[in-house]
């Protein structure tokens, strides 16, 4: 059976993890720095800060804006500044961490709808609901699905326009590019967020990390990973005199913080998968060229084009827009009988329980939701995989 997405691990992974569980750290050691050091250079952001998963990135980055912004929450309260709670706007075609962070920022959640063509945040419905909303957007979270980018400089300008900041979710685009920038840059943007999860484009199991070019959001987000504790670091003392005035263990609690930090074990795997990074997008650029191939003149659509710029996370199609979720049901059950498994890519989150007032605000992303499936797409899926899957999917439309 050959799922939707899969992780690829080699020897060199391997290697990498077992040296970490040999040596003195296995948190809070020199694996995390020395990953840090080589995605902030891969994405050319001047800071880039690792923490536990995609979801505690999103976290402090919108905590560390919305400071920065001049709100203030307490654990549990509302964020709000001069008696106004702070208000996240958000891609409705995502999972659902990307509006729930907020949320649990203290921050109210509104949505925007997608342009069906792509997957992505539809910019028109933005500049609308921006130009007839009573209350302003503080930020705005595009989301890059299936790793191909948002348009940055046109959010850029309404960001300008507005007077919102803009947090990228970037869970799917880290290897993409956008503007002849590598996804993650922060060109255009306050913060993004990226995922290290077992089926993202380099894994960590879990894991994920912050960029920025603001120094101040840095170190905001490197407090609020680590319980907002600050101390000097131990080389301080050891080069300083040692009858100085201050003592080596000694730390202070200087905001309400978390323990989102993550391993060494985590780190180290990260930066040797990094360094495949460009290996695994050819290898789908290549897959996702079959499957163009195979759906051409079909009644299946593929969202991803014949550019290079997308980080190729996803295979995401469009079935016929006649199709049911019942129907949905009935090709899944069809496609494992074939020796594959399809995904689905996302149920959109307005329409979430949680967000029982916002149902129905996105017609597009339900639209979307009906009809997208994401296809096997992964290091062992090979190009004849793909077009026998395209075939046989085919089959079930003839």
């Amino acid at each position: 059976m050959k799922f939707y997405a899969r992780q690829s691990i080699n020897q060199t992974d391997r290697k990498a993890v077992d040296d970490v569980l040999q040596s003195d750290f296995l948190t809070q050691g020199p694996s995390v720095a020395a990953f840090e050091t080589a995605l902030s250079e891969f994405t050319t952001a001047a800071h880039a800060s690792t923490v536990n998963s995609a979801t505690s990135a999103l976290i402090v980055a919108y905590k560390a804006v919305l400071s920065q912004r001049g709100y203030h929450q307490g654990f549990g309260d509302v964020c709000e500044k001069d008696g106004h709670r702070a208000l996240v706007w958000v891609a409705a075609n995502t999972f659902v961490s990307t509006a729930s962070a907020a949320r649990l920022c203290g921050a109210e959640v509104d949505f925007i709808d997608i342009d069906i063509t792509n997957g992505n945040m539809c910019l028109e419905d933005l500049t609308a609901k921006l130009e007839a909303s009573s209350q302003l957007p503080d930020i705005v979270v595009p989301v890059h699905f299936a790793g191909a980018s948002v348009d940055m400089k046109h959010l850029a300008g309404l960001a300008e326009r507005f007077g919102f900041d803009v947090v990228e979710d970037a869970a799917h685009g880290l290897g993409g590019l956008y503007d002849n920038k590598p996804i993650g840059s922060c060109a255009f943007s306050s913060a993004a967020a990226v995922s290290f999860h077992a089926i993202k484009t380099i894994a960590t199991g879990e894991g994920g990390a912050v960029f920025t070019n603001d120094a101040h959001i840095f170190q905001l987000v490197e407090s609020l990973k680590s319980h907002g504790v600050h101390r000097k670091p131990l080389n301080d003392y050891v080069t300083a005199n040692n009858n100085s005035d201050w003592a080596p263990w000694y730390y202070e609690n200087t905001a309400l913080g978390f323990n989102f930090r993550m391993t060494e074990i985590q780190a180290a795997l990260g930066t040797s998968q990094l360094s495949r990074i460009e290996t695994f997008r050819l290898h789908k650029i290549s897959l996702a060229q079959t499957y163009r191939d195979r759906f051409a003149n079909s009644p299946v659509t593929c969202l991803l084009t014949d550019d290079a710029l997308s980080a190729h996370h996803l295979m995401p199609v469009l079935l016929p827009a006649d199709m049911t979720e019942k129907h949905k049901i009935d090709l899944f059950n069809y496609c494992r009988d074939g020796g594959f498994q399809f995904n689905v890519h996302y149920y959109p989150v307005n329409d979430q329980p949680v967000y029982f007032e916002k149902a129905g605000q996105c017609p597009q992303a339900m639209q979307f939701y009906n009809r997208e499936i994401s296809l096997p797409f992964h290091m062992d899926v090979q190009p004849e995989d793909a077009a026998n899957f395209a075939k046989y999917l085919l089959s079930y439309f003839a």
